[in-house]
């Protein structure tokens, strides 16, 4: 064993620039994980520990009027751990010069809420019997507002100046956002305010009652429990009734955990793939070139499982080496997700836990695909016998092409270094194969760290500026008709204004459920443009709806099935409608019917729960203000805006997707630059025998540079047809009920992926020169093994 040991410290010294090259690729895929696995459990458990510690709610119901014999009797439930009424309502707040919608719940009396605890930032909550209010953290950041600042509340035809007496968040607020309607408000154009209990009932007239019970519940019994507690508030009118998976908040932050998932196991997956095909392929060759050397140890009586044992320690080494770098690098890079996800999310109670355990896993799995590799590649050497192994390998049967046969005077007009080059590549088809698979695999690197940043352009190109044609659309806080809308189409500045009817209901199909956006406009709508798959443009049927192509096929909903709709509020009766057409969409998934049909199917009415306007661009702030004056006006959008944020918060998926690139790039050309390092091994003998044939060291490096360029133009195209395909498998592991991603991969991409790799290339050469130089012929031609 130690004949071997020291065998193994020259085979490691000897291909040092392979075991290298592995170990770069290995320890990008472990600092992938970890970085992002990290990452993903940390924000998961900080979330599941803000839920328990503050006790966010399992379910929570609406109604009209809940007095307090009610929310007692409903505390009492069997089922229910803990029952909390409070008054919710929608207002404005002017900060300022500026007007912000909120969100205004209330306070228990004296004590702080059970369910939906708040944490506290700085200051205390109201006093009773002040006008005093809570901001929330995200709130007062965006504001930059202080402990004792003034703010005015307009509620209910009043003006009520209020005294911030501190700030706080809930876990109900993770995401601050109005309604499914607004999924992608921008910052501080909406936010949560608190009142004292009693403040509120005298403000919005709920003398001794709410509107809003909160729930935690038995998990065993919370589906009979949830049944009974609506049974219950039918007599106060009960509207709705919402459970924790379908909170909006909670709804959006589960998605964005289960994205950072699918990305802490593709992306290092991809790489490890790779890493463990490198070794494989390197452990292959290098044991073919060993083949004397191993019939010698054969006969020398060492025993098989010693040289499988040899051989996984020396692609052992390569894998200890990245998988301890990569752990390091993926510590500290997901604690620096950590820090970003943080401000993101706004979860003050953030674990950051480096997860010693998460840590081994991730080392013992880089080492796992070395040691699998390398078992592979040397359970070839079981086969050969001790006689056979120490006589060179029989001459390869050369089937290759008859290029003079086929190509006549065309193979005549080639010159002579290119017609060797192409007859190498055809007479050494796994020493090709293996280069080429190397390229394939740099493409489809490159080109999965771009394909993202060209499909989020896309999202937002196709979203904001084809499909919604309006530039601001307000929201009210109840239903209004059609004829008080109309005076807000005199003001200054606006062009066209459209109402639109948003209705949150449950649709459901041969046993299937989803949670969707109903949205009403009028048939001849300027202010969304549906086109189905193949681009062509849907009109509004008077009857029926469009459905959104992506649900319609994850429910297996067809053209003309009937799916049956059940709105959020219990007042409404549940229906049955036709789908009468496929429409792609990208964000703001809504299913779409004519705004009057919808009107008369649900309650017989003509009432719309906003508007869409399109305004000459320098009066937008102007008609935003005069909107906000509007008593029913509860938030405005502004598409401009509301691009120029997703824009800014889409750079932390170009500062991803760039570090991304950037390793991709460096494991590209480990890879080709190992495989070429592994030919000029298998050639040296060839190599001898062409500088003694006369052939200079230039025309040797001429030779075998056009040799890798040639294969690698010819495996560029399955590169990028497998580069492609899996971007499209990303693509479908990340699309969401918050958006669709069509992977897009624009030209410039495409360019950019064929240049670096042929660049690569080209540097991989110009890298190994030196072996090039250093060759002794005479030791070399002397060598059998050569």
């Amino acid at each position: 064993m130690k004949t071997l040991n020291r065998m193994l410290l020259r085979d490691v010294r000897e291909h040092k620039a392979q075991l290298i090259a592995v170990s770069v690729v290995l320890m990008f895929g472990v600092f992938s994980f970890l970085a992002t696995y990290i990452s993903y459990v940390n924000i998961n458990k900080s979330a599941e520990f803000y839920y328990d510690e503050y006790r966010f709610l399992d379910y929570y119901a609406l109604a009209n009027h809940i007095d307090d014999s009610t929310a007692r009797t409903l505390a009492k439930e069997d089922g229910v751990i803990a029952a909390e009424p409070r008054i919710s309502e929608e207002a404005r707040i002017d900060i300022g010069e500026t007007r912000v919608s909120v969100k205004v719940n209330s306070l228990p009396a004296g004590r702080e809420p059970y369910v939906n605890q708040l944490y506290y930032f700085e200051g205390k909550a109201p006093q009773v019997g002040k006008n005093q209010c809570l901001v929330s953290s995200t709130l007062q950041e965006f504001y930059q507002m202080e402990i004792g600042d003034e703010i005015e509340l307009i509620a209910e035809g009043k003006v009520t100046t209020l005294q911030i007496a501190g700030t706080a968040a809930s876990p109900e607020y993770i995401y601050e956002v109005s309604g499914a309607s607004s999924l992608y408000s921008v910052p501080g154009d909406y936010g949560v305010i608190y009142l004292n209990e009693d403040f509120m009932q005298n403000l919005f007239g709920y003398p001794g009652a709410y509107n809003e019970v909160h729930f935690l519940l038995e998990p065993a019994v919370a589906e009979g429990t949830i049944e009974r507690i609506e049974e219950l508030l039918d007599t106060s009118g009960f509207v709705a009734g919402i459970e924790r998976k379908d909170q909006i908040s909670n709804s959006l932050l589960r998605s964005e955990i289960d994205q950072l998932e699918s990305m802490a196991v593709l992306f290092p997956l991809l790489f490890m793939s790779i890493s463990a095909f490198m070794l494989y392929i390197m452990m292959k060759r290098t044991i073919q070139n060993q083949r004397i050397t191993l019939g010698t140890m054969k006969a020398l009586g060492l025993y098989r499982k010693d040289i499988l044992l040899y051989y996984m320690k020396l692609g052992g080494i390569s894998g200890l080496i990245g998988s301890i770098f990569g752990a390091v690098l993926g510590t500290y890079g997901g604690m620096a997700l950590n820090e970003y996800y943080t401000l993101y999310f706004h979860i003050p109670v953030m674990i950051i836990d480096t997860k010693p355990l998460l840590i081994i896993m991730a080392i013992g799995g880089g080492m796992g695909v070395t040691l699998l590799g390398s078992y592979l590649a040397g359970r070839t050497a079981f086969a050969l016998r001790p006689a056979e192994a120490m006589r060179p390998a029989s001459p390869e049967a050369v089937t290759g092409y008859d290029y003079e046969e086929k190509l006549g005077r065309l193979w005549h007009k080639v010159p002579f270094g290119w017609k060797m080059v192409i007859r190498n590549i055809g007479r050494k088809k796994f020493r090709t194969a293996a280069t080429a698979l190397g390229v394939c695999f740099t493409v489809i690197m490159l080109l999965v760290s771009m394909f993202m940043g060209d499909t989020t352009d896309h999202l937002v190109q196709k979203n904001f500026h084809e499909y919604q044609q309006f530039d601001i659309k307000a929201n009210f806080i109840a239903p209004v008709s059609f004829q008080d809308i109309r005076p807000l189409a005199d003001i200054e500045g606006v062009r066209t204004i459209e109402p639109v009817l948003d209705m949150g209901v449950k649709l459901s199909f041969m046993g299937e459920e989803k949670d969707i956006l109903l949205s009403g406009v009028r048939p001849d709508t300027e202010m969304v443009t549906l086109r189905d798959e193949k681009g062509r443009i849907l009109t509004i049927p008077p009857s029926g709806v469009v459905m959104p192509a992506s649900y319609a096929e994850s429910m297996g909903i067809g053209l003309g099935d009937i799916i049956n709709l059940e709105p959020y509020d219990k007042r409404l009766e549940e229906e049955q409608v036709v789908v009468v057409a496929l429409a792609e969409q990208y964000m703001d998934f809504s299913t779409y019917a004519d705004i009057e049909y919808l009107g008369r199917l649900f309650d017989d009415s003509q009432h719309a729960t906003g508007i869409l306007i399109t305004a000459d661009k320098e009066h937008y702030m102007s008609i935003e203000d005069e909107l906000q004056d509007y008593p029913y006006v509860q938030s405005v959008n502004n598409r401009a805006e509301m691009v120029a944020w997703l824009e800014s918060m889409m750079g932390f998926v170009d500062v991803y997707m760039g570090v991304m690139l950037l390793i991709s790039g460096i494991i590209g050309f480990a890879i080709i630059f190992n495989s070429t390092l592994i030919n000029i091994a298998e050639r040296k003998r060839e190599l001898a025998s062409l500088r003694v044939l006369g052939y200079r060291i230039k025309e040797i490096k001429q030779m075998l540079g056009r040799e890798n360029m040639l294969v690698a133009v010819l495996a560029l195209v399955p590169g990028i047809y497998f580069g492609y395909r899996i971007s499209i498998l990303f693509g479908e592991t990340f699309t969401n009920d918050m958006y669709n991603l069509v992977i897009i991969i624009s030209l410039q991409s495409y360019l950019i992926t064929i240049v670096s790799t042929l660049f690569f290339v080209w540097f991989a050469g110009v890298a190994v020169r030196s072996r090039i130089h250093n060759l002794d012929m005479v030791e070399v031609l002397k060598d059998r093994e050569g």
